[in-house]
């Protein structure tokens, strides 16, 4: 499921959020969906093809929008920022990926693509 498109069943509906049912968690375990990305005439019960990730909290987390590349897959992403630590990548999302240095073969640079290969980043 993480790092991949799901189809999940929307469980709740609330005014800031949508949660739906986790196919690989506990009983009661809930991926957001912000409410704003909720297609239009959906309800509850309906289910909905969503990229499953992890937020900063390290929560589940779901987004409509879908990747460049998902686990398992390559993809030639755009740098669009480098530091210390490592470097971001565009990868279609709200937010950037992020490439550790340890996990670079050799130092990537800002505005250059290179082939990219997709893992949770979790040993998987």
């Amino acid at each position: 499921m993480l790092g991949r498109c799901n189809l999940l069943r929307i469980a709740r509906i609330r005014h800031s959020a949508v949660y739906l049912e986790s196919k690989d968690g506990q009983p009661g375990e809930y991926v957001a969906l912000p409410a704003g990305q909720l297609p239009q005439g959906a309800r509850e019960g309906d289910e909905l093809e969503v990229f499953v990730y992890r937020d900063a909290g390290d929560s589940l987390a779901a987004t409509v929008r879908k990747p460049a590349a998902q686990v398992g897959q390559l993809a030639y992403l755009k740098v669009v920022e480098t530091t210390e630590a490592g470097a971001y990548l565009d990868w279609g999302l709200d937010f950037d990926l992020f490439l550790p240095l340890s996990e670079q073969k050799y130092r990537v640079r800002t505005g250059r693509s290179y082939l990219v290969a997709g893992t949770t980043g979790r040993n998987g």
